[in-house]
């Protein structure tokens, strides 16, 4: 898995990627025609302090990890975490990746 990780690759998903989101979690989504996906992790800011956010961005990459092997190659994704992330159960962690994945068109239907 290929990380995004400057401020202009971020800005270029978020820009002119497609956008799905709930009550805990927020899926950018470039479509590109490579097959190289790019992954990025942020937190907002008002979700708290850097502990806070280091630790929503754990629980999203762990959240990535666990759709990694029914993941369509669709472009580059951003998983944007928001305050209700270190509250979630895991489970209800999964059900809304599982939808909004499905939603913007990356996951596989099983």
């Amino acid at each position: 898995m290929a990380r995004l990780k400057n401020r202009a690759e971020f800005g270029r998903v978020i820009k002119r990627g497609r956008t799905v989101g709930d009550r805990n979690l927020v899926l950018f989504v470039l479509f590109n025609e490579s097959f190289e996906q790019k992954v990025g992790f942020t937190a907002q800011r008002k979700a708290g302090n850097a502990v806070k956010r280091n630790r929503i961005k754990r629980r999203l990459r762990a959240l990535q990890q666990y759709f990694e092997k029914d993941l369509v190659p669709c472009g580059d994704i951003i998983w944007l975490g928001k305050a209700g992330v270190l509250d979630a159960r895991w489970d209800s962690l999964i059900s809304s990746g599982r939808r909004l994945l499905t939603k913007a068109g990356c996951l596989v239907k099983a």
